[in-house]
Parts: C-alpha cells; sequence; structure tokens
C-alpha cells in the first residue's frame, strides 16, 4: 500500500475508484444472490458446483474468461481462431498436469469444438455478459488484419464457412478494469473496502466450504477443483508439490460438517490477508458482473 497515510491511495482517480467500487459491488451481489438460494455451500456444491465442473461449456467458458484476464493486449482485436488455439494450447498443455483422469477430460474438451461451436458455446455467451464486444462482417476482417501486397488476405484463408468473420474486442469496461488494476493500490483499495463492510471473511468462508464439499464430492471434481484453482492462481505444483497433493484430498474426503466448517474458517483468516489471491481473483468477478 502507498506510503502517504492521509492518502494511501493517491494514485487512484475519483473514476477509478468508481469502478472499483463497482466491481467490490459485484463481489457482494454474488455473493447474496448465491447465499440466497442456497444458504449451505453443501447444497450449492450438490444442485450447482459439480455440474459446472463436468461440464465442457462451463470449463470451455473459464478457460476462456482466464485467457482474457492474461491478455497483454486488450485495445487489440481477437480473432476466434487465435482465442481457440489459446485454448487449445491451455486444454493440451495446462500448468499442471495433476491426474490422467483430467488429463483426459481437458483432451476430450479439446477435441470437440469447433470455431463455430466455440463463438456460439463461450464467445457469443461472453459477449451477452459484457465482457467481449462484437463486429461482423469482412469488411471489418479486412480493416483490422491488411494483408501485405500481393498475398491472399487472412479473411479468406482463415474463414469459418457458413458464416461471416467475426472479431471481438475486449469490452470498454473490462479495459478500463484491467488498465485500473494495474495501478500499484487498486488491489489494496478493494480489499480494504470490502474488509470494513465486514463482508470478505464471510465471502470467502462460504468459497472455501463450498470448495471443500467439492473436493469432498467426487474423486474427479476433487482434480478438478485443484486444477482449476491452480489455474486461476497461475501457480506451478512442484514434484514434491504433486506427491503431496493426495493427502490433503483425502483427508478433505474423511472429513466430517463440523470439521469442515473449523477448516473453511482457518482459511478464510489466512486467505484475508493474502493479497496476491485476492488479485487473482477479483478480476474473474470483475469480468463476469461487471
Amino acid at each position: 500500500m502507498a506510503e502517504n497515510s492521509k492518502n494511501p491511495f493517491i494514485d487512484l482517480a475519483q473514476e477509478d475508484k468508481d469502478v472499483l467500487d463497482k466491481c467490490a459491488l459485484n463481489y457482494l451481489m454474488s455473493y447474496y444472490g448465491i447465499t440466497v438460494k442456497y444458504p449451505n455451500p453443501k447444497k450449492y456444491v450438490k444442485e450447482e458446483a459439480s455440474k459446472l465442473l463436468s461440464s465442457d461449456k462451463e470449463i470451455l467458458k473459464m478457460i476462456s474468461l482466464l485467457s482474457i484476464q492474461n491478455n497483454r493486449a486488450p485495445d487489440k482485436p481477437i480473432k476466434p481462431e487465435d482465442l481457440k488455439k489459446t485454448i487449445s494450447d491451455k486444454l493440451t498443455t495446462p500448468l499442471n498436469e495433476i491426474s490422467e483422469q483430467i488429463t483426459t477430460q481437458m483432451s476430450n474438451i479439446e477435441k470437440a469444438p469447433s470455431s463455430r461451436a466455440l463463438n456460439e458455446k463461450v464467445l457469443e455467451k461472453l459477449e451477452e455478459e459484457g465482457i467481449l464486444k462484437h463486429l461482423q462482417g469482412n469488411e471489418h476482417y479486412k480493416k483490422l488484419f491488411p494483408s501485405s501486397p500481393g498475398r491472399k488476405p487472412s479473411y479468406e484463408l482463415d474463414e469459418d464457412h457458413g458464416g461471416k468473420r467475426s472479431i471481438y474486442f475486449i469490452s470498454d469496461e473490462i479495459h478500463q478494469l484491467k488498465q485500473i488494476l494495474k495501478k500499484p493500490t487498486a488491489i489494496d483499495y478493494l480489499h480494504t473496502k470490502l474488509l470494513k463492510n465486514g463482508y470478505l471473511q464471510k465471502i470467502l468462508k462460504y468459497v472455501m466450504k463450498a470448495f471443500l464439499y467439492l473436493v469432498k464430492s467426487s474423486d474427479l471434481n476433487s482434480w478438478q477443483a485443484f486444477n482449476m484453482s491452480f489455474e486461476i492462481m497461475d501457480y506451478k505444483l512442484t514434484p514434491k508439490d504433486k506427491n503431496y497433493l493426495p493427502l490433503p484430498i483425502n483427508a478433505i474426503k474423511k472429513s466430517d460438517d463440523e470439521q469442515i466448517e473449523r477448516m473453511s474458517e482457518d482459511a478464510a483468516e489466512g486467505m484475508m490477508k493474502e493479497k496476491e489471491m485476492f488479485s487473482k481473483i477479483v478480476p474473474l468477478f470483475g469480468y463476469v458482473h461487471l
């Protein structure tokens, strides 16, 4: 955090704070919406979360969101075929190969979608949620991706037969959020905002209880829950980590409700201090709900 105690967020303009306030509100609205429908995280896992981890479409969406989050040129146009390659690379060359089950699941997902299926299942949904904006037509494609003299235009070479050429941009709001989050105190501002209103611990506890019940629910969900967590945190396991991982998974599977309650409280307390974790998760909430 900035050293100026009178104005610790001196690098943030009021417009920046307004955007971050909206992102903080997204946290609260997400928490409120889930807890109204599922006061018990155990029920949420049974009726919703387990299905998400077994859904090719939802995993594709998550990988797409991570690709957008890690996009270093948010103002540049995105070709569906380029995004498809990025997703394919992530599915076939994951950050961690933690189990044969997950490797097989990811490989099967990679083989499934055509460019058109990717558009319909993922990109159109992200457009509906305000994460991406869409331009369609060869005239836009030709203007944004001009060909070199004497070469066949890329929009003719790459054309996905049966439809007009599509180009996507990260939406203006998401672009703005990404730029603000680069400022040194942006994460501290969000963290302080949620900590002061008392909701940060409640949100983290609910998330951790859901995670623990998800790990407990089935072998595939256990591995996939850890796999997606590592992807979000951009954490590469060491050989020692891989050997150790089955131990906490087995311990969680043997835990009863009272033990999970205690573990989630302890985890929430620790996570409130983890700014790195917070900085990884914040953009995903902003992307989905901003």
